[in-house]
């Protein structure tokens, strides 16, 4: 069974302590993904969206240092959502097998 990644988010935002301008700007990084934009900052965000840049640079500090955005410096530098993919499909997977893990994972990531 294939699950959506924007399914999952909307989800579980909350249980990954995501708040709502954290959540939006997730959404918005994932849109310009999407449209093939490798580098996604918060100056190109600001001209999206209605945070100043000063809030986005804090929500892409606290998002990195949740673990939940990676700045890739291969080749390119890019932006990647996939840790937080990868945490979703694990509270995902761990919800429906009623873990009782799910409370370690969410409090030591």
């Amino acid at each position: 069974e294939a699950l959506d990644f924007r399914y999952l988010l909307l989800e579980y935002y909350k249980k990954l302590r995501i708040n709502e301008n954290e959540l939006s700007v997730i959404l918005m990084i994932d849109h310009l993904l999407g449209q093939k934009n490798n580098l996604v900052t918060p100056d190109i965000l600001c001209l999206k969206m209605n945070l100043s840049i000063k809030e986005l640079d804090k929500i892409f500090v606290d998002l990195i240092e949740k673990g939940y955005l990676l700045f890739d410096t291969g080749k390119k530098i890019k932006i990647s959502l996939k840790p937080l993919q990868k945490k979703l499909y694990e509270v995902s997977w761990l919800q429906k097998a009623g873990s009782t893990n799910l409370y370690f994972l969410l409090n030591h990531f």
